[in-house]
């Protein structure tokens, strides 16, 4: 049987709601409008278990963050630049297992001006 792998974006809302969404292999970048308040945090999926991503490349495009988890798997994050650089949302990437066996998760900042601009 084939294992499902893919990569997850859960969204928690200022209300502490959390949604998931699927970033899906399709021609067209997937675009996700960021909202004040939320978290999203990118992980990978195999069948039901939570794993931390293997490659994930950031490029900047004026306000928008382009994040490029695989050859077919991308997501552009709009207003990246303004919207979290004033601290209104949190974007998170999965890592690395603790010990314990959950997650570990690094902040993207928003401010970090080493970031390549395509």
């Amino acid at each position: 049987m084939k294992k499902q792998e893919e990569i997850v974006l859960v969204i928690t809302s200022k209300d502490g709601i959390e949604r998931e969404v699927v970033v899906t292999s399709t021609e067209d970048k997937f675009l996700l409008q960021l909202s004040a308040g939320e978290t999203y945090r990118f992980v990978r999926r195999i069948d039901s278990k939570l794993l931390p991503l293997e490659q994930v490349i950031g490029l900047r495009s004026g306000d928008d963050l382009n994040l490029q988890f695989n050859e077919d798997e991308s997501i552009v994050l709009q207003d990246y630049f303004t919207l979290c650089t004033e601290g209104e949302c949190v974007v998170e990437i999965a890592l690395e297992n603790t010990v314990e066996g959950e997650l570990s998760y690094f902040s993207l900042p928003a401010d970090y001006y080493g970031m390549r601009d395509l």
